[in-house]
């Protein structure tokens, strides 16, 4: 009986420490990050990158990728053209041209980009627009998306492209249809209050949580659930540790150091992925003051290794300006837009998930406004009932493109283009 009641209270005594343990972040550094979001409400920050990826892969580990996605998009090709209803006979030479290029465009390959990203503070908004690299058949492109963080829901959204020598926007979508050039898709994930900064599959790669605290003001509070603990403290800095055991690259361990002498801004921030060998390090170089009591980065280097590629980006602060108005920014979305609604996957939806539930994802034209969940599952409904849904035909081969190849769409473009050669050839 002894025995049993000092188990009970030893069980009850480590629960009750682990609790206090959870929420040890000192109170100091939580009025620190109110008042610094109190500050950056409603400002515009400008940055430069320069972007440097280097492949790090073997030689055999280049031909496994290969052989592995000339296989999938083999069969991806061959279902596409076989509902497009063309002939048997050239169903396979067709196939093998596009999954050639899909193969090419999709190893990772050694380049140099640099872009700009703008990020606007509305409450607990945030709106980014973002320059992003694009691998294709032909080189090097570029994205130019636009990012709506918001308490239920993210959504990017693409302004403009390039292809080639050839440049688009979304403006003019008949430009790129006569010239049998795709469209990137507009991407909707789910988000839920209050934290919504997390890692979401598809998403433009530039754009990290992390990212995000280092260069906007955004509070760590709104990273992966907020549920930070203190595993050191010195006379310089706190630092603070979280596991985060949901979504994209799960479970890993995010670390961010914050300066006591720079009123609750963090210096640092790393990422340790624990089954794989994927890592994240970004580190401040120097800072600015821009209002009174606010110390903000101005230059950030972040460094992002894995086995089969190495990207390392210089940021440097270009200006920052206060918003005159009073309604947050949202992406500019022109009718006819074809969108990828990944919602109903739930807000922590990994690429395994989408994997495995492509059904989940609803794909439609944007008609003016984003569609609720009850119509997105009543999409679903139609479209297991046999009721064909237009634009669903248009995701197939989007829908279905691995981890390598989430930005290539490139390839997407050389595979319309053919078939309008050969259409018009005929």
């Amino acid at each position: 009986m002894i025995i049993s009641i000092l188990l009970l209270y030893l069980f009850v005594w480590v629960a009750a420490d682990s609790r206090l343990e959870a929420q040890q972040v000192p109170d100091s550094l939580r009025k620190a990050w109110v008042e610094r979001a109190t500050h950056m409400d409603k400002v515009r920050i400008s940055w430069h990158f320069n972007v440097h990826r280097r492949p790090r892969l073997t030689p055999q580990q280049k031909s496994g990728i290969e052989q592995q996605n000339l296989q999938m998009a083999m069969e991806m090709a061959r279902k596409e053209l076989t509902r497009q209803g063309v002939r048997q006979d050239a169903i396979e030479k067709q196939a093998r041209e596009f999954a050639m290029a899909f193969v090419a465009s999709g190893l990772p390959r050694e380049y140099t980009f640099g872009g700009n990203l703008v990020v606007s503070r509305y409450g607990d908004a945030v709106f980014v627009r973002v320059q992003e690299p694009a691998t294709s058949a032909s080189g090097v492109e570029s994205i130019l998306w636009e990012v709506l963080y918001d308490t239920n829901l993210v959504i990017a959204a693409p302004q403009s492209w390039s292809f080639g020598q050839r440049s688009y926007t979304v403006t003019n979508l008949i430009k790129p249809q006569r010239e049998g050039v795709g469209v990137p898709w507009v991407r909707v994930w789910k988000s839920e209050p209050p934290t919504y900064l997390r890692r979401l599959s598809r998403f433009p790669l530039f754009i990290t949580p992390e990212l995000l605290v280092l260069l906007s003001g955004v509070s760590p509070e709104q990273m992966y659930g907020g549920r930070w603990t203190l595993e050191r403290e010195s006379a310089e800095e706190w630092v603070l540790r979280q596991r985060v055991t949901e979504g994209d690259l799960a479970p890993f361990t995010v670390r961010i150091g914050i300066l006591k002498s720079r009123g609750g801004a963090p210096s640092w921030a790393e990422v340790a992925q624990e089954r794989g060998t994927y890592r994240e390090v970004y580190r401040v170089t120097s800072w600015k003051q821009p209002f009174q009591d606010v110390w903000m980065a101005e230059g950030v280097v972040d460094t992002r290794t894995s086995d089969i590629f190495e990207d390392r980006r210089i940021w440097k602060w270009k200006q920052i300006g206060l918003l005159s108005q009073e309604k947050k920014p949202i992406p500019y979305i022109p009718q006819g837009m074809p969108v990828a609604d990944y919602r109903l996957l739930g807000a922590s939806a990994t690429l395994e998930d989408m994997s495995k539930q492509r059904d989940a994802m609803v794909g439609y034209e944007w008609r003016g406004y984003l569609l609720s969940e009850h119509e997105l599952r009543q999409m679903l409904a139609r479209q297991a009932g046999g009721q064909s849904v237009s634009t669903q035909r248009l995701a197939i081969l989007w829908r279905f493109l691995p981890p390598l190849l989430l930005i290539t769409i490139g390839v997407l473009w050389y595979w319309r283009l053919k078939r309008v050669k050969r259409h018009r050839a005929g």
